[in-house]
């Protein structure tokens, strides 16, 4: 689904929802995409900023909306055998066929 939104793989990052701080949040709209998730969009261009699961405590951030430097790495590829079939993922990190990450997000 993160591939037919943004037209290829998508890098995110995440936080628990009541650590994300909007400087500003006027245009920012959520759309139900499935039952199991929803995103956060910006009206005005279109651009794909959070994806948030229903049963979850996290809320997922478009890396590339991040301002620099952001001090982020990757660490995980998640949802692998839905990667389009022109590229290869051998970069030698961990590859997940589905989105747990296994990434344990801190309370603070």
């Amino acid at each position: 689904m993160c591939r037919r939104t943004s037209g290829h793989f998508a890098a995110f990052t995440a936080t628990r929802p009541e650590a994300l701080v909007l400087i500003k949040s006027e245009g920012l709209r959520w759309y139900r995409s499935s039952a199991t998730a929803r995103r956060g969009f910006c009206e005005i261009c279109g651009s794909s900023l959070f994806w948030e699961p229903a049963s979850s405590d996290r809320v997922s951030i478009a890396a590339g909306t991040l301002d620099s430097p952001t001090g982020l790495e990757t660490v995980v590829h998640v949802f692998v055998e839905d990667a389009g079939d022109y590229y290869e993922i051998d970069d030698g990190l961990p590859q997940r066929a589905d989105g747990d990450h296994g990434i344990m997000i801190p309370a603070d």
